[in-house]
């Protein structure tokens, strides 16, 4: 069965799952949710989770006096036109942290190098990003995490694989991701073959920087959570406005089961 790959096209990986092109596609849940907008009647749904919370973070310069996310309050940010989005869950963060809004820079270029020439005070961005923020910024960056406990990338399925065949996948998809945990060379070097411009070194560190987003102690590997869907749906609706039943969203058959937890766990 065929896997469609995230895509830079935003929702063409969803419409690749729903249209028969491919079985599987891992997307983000914004993307998903847009793809949903656009073809109503959309034949796909989540069935395995790869990140347990959001690795959204506010990238600032290694000199900024900003320390914790209370001063990101009044800040500068960059809000580049098609990740416009990205700043909203930015701004969502924020607002859910009783942190005050910050100040949208639009910008046409990338946002990084305003961020080098100390034209905005944060760049906004998932916490894997921080090697090409720090690349085009051209000078040392840290890290505020400020994304809350929701999810935010997972796999799709499309509606005519059954949930007996989906359940076999995300069991393996689960123990893929146990494995990079373990080896994580193994992973980094297919994703270097498959994506060969991205420097190797960055994509060492992309993941070293995204493996505290996708275990939870508490959780199996890639497995889905009744409450924590609660949770991201009604970030979703607080943030973008966009409301949707769970039904139409991810498969409840296949919902992290007790039985199967103590031995899924890693």
């Amino acid at each position: 069965m065929a896997l469609s790959e995230p895509s830079g096209s935003g929702t063409r990986t969803v419409h690749d799952v729903a249209e028969g092109r491919a079985a599987f596609g891992l997307t983000s849940l914004f993307y998903f949710l847009q793809a949903q907008r656009e073809r109503h009647d959309l034949p796909a749904r989540f069935v395995a989770v790869v990140l347990n919370r959001s690795p959204l973070a506010a990238f600032v310069r290694e000199d900024s006096d900003i320390e914790v996310p209370a001063q990101l309050a009044g800040r500068r940010v960059a809000v580049a036109g098609r990740f416009r989005w990205v700043a909203d869950e930015y701004d969502g963060a924020l607002r859910l942290a009783n942190v005050g809004r910050p100040i949208r820079v639009p910008t046409d270029e990338a946002g990084s190098d305003l961020l080098g020439r100390g034209e905005v005070d944060v760049v906004t961005s998932w916490a894997d990003i921080a090697p090409v923020i720090r690349r085009r910024a051209a000078t040392a960056v840290r890290r505020i995490d400020v994304g809350p406990d929701v999810y935010t990338v997972g796999l799709v399925a499309s509606d005519a694989v059954d949930d007996h065949l989906a359940r076999r996948l995300t069991v393996a998809f689960g123990a893929s991701l146990r494995l990079q945990r373990r080896e994580p060379q193994l992973g980094i070097d297919a994703f270097h073959r498959a994506y060969p411009h991205l420097d190797a070194v960055d994509v060492a560190e992309a993941w070293t920087l995204l493996e505290p987003f996708v275990f939870d102690p508490h959780r199996p590997a890639g497995s889905m959570d009744a409450a924590r869907w609660d949770e991201t749906l009604d970030h979703v609706a607080f943030v973008h406005g966009i409301r949707t039943r769970p039904a139409a969203v991810y498969r409840t058959a296949l919902l992290e089961r007790a039985d199967v937890t103590a031995a899924t766990r890693s």
